[in-house]
């Protein structure tokens, strides 16, 4: 660590000044989530302007941008010597200020001339004015009063309704979306029906996720922080341009901001603001790049039973955060339920809700709405709109999702039964064989080939019969949280070999959370032993009892429960299952004996061949996490001497695969990550080659530079601690990664050869196994093996060690 390591903070903080956005920040999309990545590309491209915040870029000088920007940039430099001091930083931002007085100077001459031009115009006109009939007051041309907002001969429509409901910082003028649009182009449009089309671009819009966040609150003041007075950030938006002549009117087009601007809620699609100019109405949402359920089911789209669980049960949490307000969606059906980048369920469309201040909501409608297929029968017939309503319409979504089929009214001569009658007579005669979508027929006939195995079974069954009461919701007081319950059910029948633990038996397990259990705190909380029937077997396990609760969306926590259900691996730690109760969120392992392998880097008694077998054991771990597919993580993110677990006989098994939205550790962390901010397989191997160098050390990736063994690094550095210059002095820390490097580069690897382990390993297999490790910490990603290839090198260090203790040595 140098001073030129605070002057790169120093030029992130800039470029999130410049872009009005934080430097990380997992409300964008998984490509620009990492600001300096999409810098360096703008940068390239010469495309800079498109990513600073418009607010900013429409007041400031070209010649003030250009001066902080390539100053800022300059900071940034991945290579420190070519990085500015502060005094060259500081003459740079002065000149930037300069620039930008004198712009601000000539701008406000120009508007003086502009209004003193206009006021003459004004009194020549009262001079010479036709009489407007009101004696006295002379007729003033309208043209002089438009405000134009970029669009030739378009002017700009403001209505004093979106002031007095606060919205105002919810418009995007026409132009950002005309021009983000190419004009409407079919090249940006992803979708249409009789409300109008959809489009596809990049905007500028309010940012309501970092304003919740930050405030905590849906009730939007004038006070949001950020530039204008509230957060903006840009990303890949839907617009959605409605059509009054198919009575897309202004109504709807008002109930869907009322209802969206004031809910946030991770399966309800977010609106992003709107534009209402002169006819035109326009919604700007979340993009769901997985587009919507009907087009899914419409194109046989390969979507598991799990990944169908998961969506039904996200629209229902949804649905049931919505009636709990006292809202009814009315018009819920697949079509109006999109799919996001890993296929969560949202509700779109929210432009014939209904709200009331009661918790026990029932309108009385004249002017019935829906779709057919999806509307409930009773609502038809009587008007009678209910919380019940909303439920027989997400029943049918959950047959159109079984079946996988759409429930589509049959027109004279169609040879194919109503969905709905057909589910219902099936269900009721016990064949759901005969009705479910084949893709779940197939996949439940391979999980029925496992003797004793009823667990898709169970679940399709379960599934089933809450479709079906669905269907009869009003006269079963069927409620929303009932239909969760039911879902989650079905969920847990299908997640083979995890168990769902109670409260009180996790509660009895560790004597309450008593401190006495306690065997491990990390970043996801505190980790307790106790003893707990898994499959029906008394076992002693590890308990995580998850101190990110509130950081948890509803639902997230079982897509986690139903990811590490899915790694069946011997070097991955066994999952054995779960408790979510009154608000506690725990997970329970496998027990490991001997604890995380930095506990024992310095233990003489860990010999080079268990170093060696650990080492195996984790490539093979990370090779199988490697090639996993969705819903599973293809990367852990975060490989680390304490996140690998080791039993009695030293087999290492890898832990801490939920750490969803990790950066990785220092220490560990892959240089490429400073410069793309992405972690991917090459990060991992990077992180695992940092847990070879202590394997090999019996040191940890990071260490003070005082400590005394630290004083090797000194030597072959040629550094004397007590008279080293101001550069060295400001590196308070040492980096195994680097110190290896340099260890080896020099030929000095044998000053951080652990001691402990000397006299046990031959030179051949030290030479393999160090060779490889050096070759994980490339800085090039392109450079660094595969785990194949990594297993492949150590098992031939094994090897060689295992040979040689053959010959008589140890």
């Amino acid at each position: 660590m140098t001073t030129k390591s605070d002057i790169h903070s120093l030029g992130i903080v800039f470029f999130e000044v410049l872009c009005g956005r934080r430097a990380f920040d997992t409300e964008y999309d998984s490509g620009s989530q990492y600001l300096m990545k999409l810098v360096e590309q703008s940068y390239k491209e010469g495309k800079l302007d498109e990513i600073i915040d418009p607010f900013l870029r429409s007041q400031m000088a070209p010649d003030s941008l250009r001066t902080f920007s390539n100053i800022a940039y300059q900071c940034c430099n991945k290579y420190r010597e070519q990085r500015p001091n502060i005094d060259h930083i500081l003459q740079e931002l002065e000149q930037a200020v300069e620039l930008q007085l004198k712009f601000e100077e000539l701008a406000l001459v120009h508007e003086l001339e502009q209004a003193v031009a206009l006021q003459l115009k004004f009194e020549e006109l009262a001079l010479v004015h036709v009489d407007d009939g009101v004696e006295g007051i002379p007729m003033v041309q309208d043209e002089y009063y438009k405000v134009d907002d970029g669009v030739e001969g378009i002017p700009m429509v403001q209505d004093e309704y979106y002031k007095e409901k606060n919205l105002e910082h919810w418009i995007i003028p026409l132009k950002e979306i005309f021009s983000a649009t190419n004009g409407f182009c079919n090249d940006h449009r992803i979708g249409g029906g009789g409300f109008g089309g959809v489009y596809k671009a990049k905007l500028f819009h309010f940012d309501v996720r970092k304003y919740v966040k930050i405030n905590g609150s849906q009730n939007f003041s004038t006070r949001g922080g950020g530039f204008g007075g509230y957060p903006r950030r840009r990303s890949t938006v839907a617009i959605k341009k409605l059509d009054s002549r198919y009575g897309q009117g202004k109504r709807e087009f008002l109930q869907e901001i009322e209802v969206l601007s004031r809910l946030k809620h991770r399966n309800l699609v977010s609106l992003l603001g709107f534009c209402d100019h002169d006819g035109d109405m326009i919604l700007v949402y979340e993009h769901a790049s997985n587009g919507s359920l009907d087009n899914c089911i419409n194109n046989r789209r390969r979507v598991t039973w799990a990944q169908r669980l998961q969506i039904c049960l996200d629209v229902a949490h949804g649905l049931s955060y919505l009636h709990n307000l006292g809202i009814i969606h009315r018009d819920i059906k697949s079509a109006n339920i999109l799919l996001g980048r890993n296929l969560e369920g949202v509700i779109g469309d929210f432009g014939l809700s209904r709200t009331s201040k009661h918790q026990n909501v029932e309108f009385s409608i004249t002017n019935v709405a829906g779709t057919p297929a999806y509307i409930d029968p009773k609502y038809f017939r009587t008007g009678e709109l209910t919380k019940q309503s909303d439920i027989y319409s997400f029943g049918v979504v959950l047959w159109d999702v079984l079946c996988g089929r759409l429930a589509i009214l049959p027109t004279i001569g169609d040879d194919q039964e109503y969905l709905l009658h057909s589910a219902r007579r099936h269900f009721e005669k016990n064949e759901l064989n005969l009705i479910i979508d084949p893709q779940l027929r197939e996949e439940f006939e391979k999980s029925s080939s496992n003797p004793g195995n009823k667990n898709f079974e169970d679940s399709i069954k379960t599934f089933a019969a809450i479709a079906y009461d669905c269907l009869d919701a009003k006269a079963k007081q069927l409620t929303m949280d009932d239909v969760v319950k039911e879902l989650k059910k079905a969920w847990t029948f299908h997640v083979i070999g995890v168990e769902m633990f109670s409260l009180n038996t996790i509660n009895s397990a560790t004597s309450g959370f008593s401190e006495e259990h306690v065997i491990g705190k990390g970043t996801l909380g505190k980790v307790y032993i106790g003893t707990l029937s898994v499959s029906m077997q008394p076992k002693v396990v590890a308990i995580k009892r998850l101190e990110m609760v509130g950081s948890y969306e509803e639902g997230g926590f079982f897509k986690d429960v139903a990811m590490m259900s899915s790694y069946i691996n011997d070097n991955i730690i066994p999952f054995h299952g779960f408790c979510e109760e009154a608000n506690e969120m725990i997970l329970v392992f496998e027990h490991a004996t001997n604890r995380s392998l930095d506990k024992h880097l310095d233990n003489s008694t860990l010999t080079w061949r268990h170093r060696l077998k650990i080492s195996i054991g984790v490539a093979h771990g990370l090779q199988y996490i490697h090639s996993c597919v969705q819903p599973r993580k293809a990367v852990h993110g975060d490989v680390k001497s304490s996140h690998i677990l080791l039993d009695d006989v030293w087999n290492a098994t890898i832990s801490d695969l939920i750490i969803s939205k990790c950066e990785g550790t220092l220490g560990y962390r892959d240089p490429e990550y400073l410069k793309t901010g992405v972690l991917t397989k090459e990060s991992d191997v990077y992180a695992f080659g940092v847990v070879l160098f202590e394997l090999l050390s019996g040191r940890p990736a990071i260490e003070d530079v005082e400590s005394d063994r630290q004083h090797t690094g000194s030597r072959i550095f040629n550094v004397d601690p007590e008279t080293s210059d101001r550069k060295n002095k400001d590196e308070k820390v040492v980096f195994l990664a680097q110190l290896a490097a340099r260890c080896i580069e020099d030929s000095k690897l044998e000053a951080i050869i652990f001691h402990g382990i000397k006299e046990q390993a031959d030179s051949n297999s030290i030479a393999i196994f160090h060779t490889i490790a050096y070759q994980c910490l490339q800085e090039n990603k392109e450079k660094r093996p595969t785990m194949a290839r990594v297993i492949e090198e150590l098992q031939k260090a094994l090897n060689s060690h295992v040979g040689l203790r053959y010959e008589g040595r140890n």
